[in-house]
């Protein structure tokens, strides 16, 4: 018995053993193919993207060699795996991707929400201690100014690339980068509103439109997310077309300022005779709560913006367009 009992544990240590060693080859095997296919290049100008090209046929020559491909090629499965490798490339290029994209935007893009609704805060903190309502300053500030900074920010680093010349000769088209950056700004600027809305509904330092004043609390709450959401996506759909356009930074500003201008000081004034103009109030929240068609405003406002974001990928196509919009400033 003990003969046979040795005999076992003598077998199934010369089985284990070399299935052990099959483990950690095929583990660090493994580890040196993700760690070749994460690049070490550093994010300083635009040459970084052509890193990232060379790296990628680099990174799949590479992949070839790995032992799991090797093994699922016998078996005629070379297609899974090299899907499963591809999606691991790119998502390690996609992280790179995002750190370049968030170092070139940089402070002027992070700053200027958090100090509008700071800003904002002091007033209403300057309109308590005076005695005055702070909710119509507070609700504005979301509504009317933050959303026509962030679309002149868009206008202003959509286009704008130390090395779009580069990036045009590129595999990957510009129009993705852009629409990335676009992305970025828009997901920023929407975690801000969102929190201040949140702020404001839950301690009740604003206000709700009339229209959703008597809707349950929670769907007062998601309803509300409409009263930034609709002119923030909006301002940036309109700023980054117009810059498309116009191939001028400073002509896109100048038009969203004085649409912004236009609304706020004669819309209820074209609004009297024209009720056609209902589609085209960009701050019924602010300039007039107690309108009885502020939601269809704002899904028509959002739908609007929404279909302007596919024109604006159209537009990107166009890269003699793109050169004159980098060289107009």
């Amino acid at each position: 018995m003990d003969a046979l009992r040795l005999n076992k544990n003598t077998t199934s240590f010369i089985i284990c053993v070399p299935l052990y060693r099959i483990i950690i080859k095929f583990s660090m095997s493994s580890f040196m193919l993700l760690s070749s296919a994460i690049p070490q290049y550093e994010p300083v100008d635009g040459r970084y993207r052509a890193g990232l090209e060379t790296h990628k046929k680099d990174a799949t020559s590479a992949a070839s060699q790995h032992p799991l491909f090797l093994l699922f090629f016998r078996h005629g499965k070379k297609h899974k795996v090299v899907h499963m490798l591809k999606i691991l490339r790119e998502t390690a290029m996609n992280r790179q991707l995002l750190r370049y994209e968030l170092r070139l935007l940089g402070l002027k893009v992070i700053l200027p929400p958090l100090l509008v609704i700071m800003l904002f805060g002091v007033l209403a903190i300057v309109l308590h201690i005076l005695g005055v309502n702070t909710s119509h300053a507070l609700m504005s500030g979301q509504e009317m100014f933050l959303p026509l900074a962030m679309g002149a920010i868009v206008a202003a680093t959509g286009l704008q690339d130390p090395a779009l010349e580069l990036q045009l000769t590129m595999p990957t088209s510009y129009r993705r980068t852009a629409m990335y950056r676009f992305l970025l700004v828009l997901i920023w600027a929407a975690i801000v509103s969102f929190l201040t809305n949140t702020i404001l509904f839950s301690f009740k330092l604003g206000y709700q439109p009339q229209q959703i004043q008597s809707w349950a609390f929670v769907w007062q709450f998601l309803v509300g997310q409409l009263i930034w959401l609709a002119p923030l996506l909006w301002f940036m759909s309109v700023g980054f077309c117009i810059t498309i356009l116009t191939h001028s930074i400073s002509a896109s500003g100048a038009i969203l300022g004085g649409i912004w201008i236009l609304q706020a000081l004669f819309i209820k004034s074209l609004l009297a005779t024209n009720a056609w103009v209902q589609s085209f109030v960009l701050f019924p929240t602010t300039l007039m709560p107690d309108a009885p068609f502020w939601l269809t405003n704002r899904l028509e406002l959002l739908a609007f913006a929404i279909v302007l974001i596919p024109v604006n990928w159209l537009l990107l196509r166009n890269n003699e367009s793109l050169l004159k919009s980098a060289t107009a400033e």
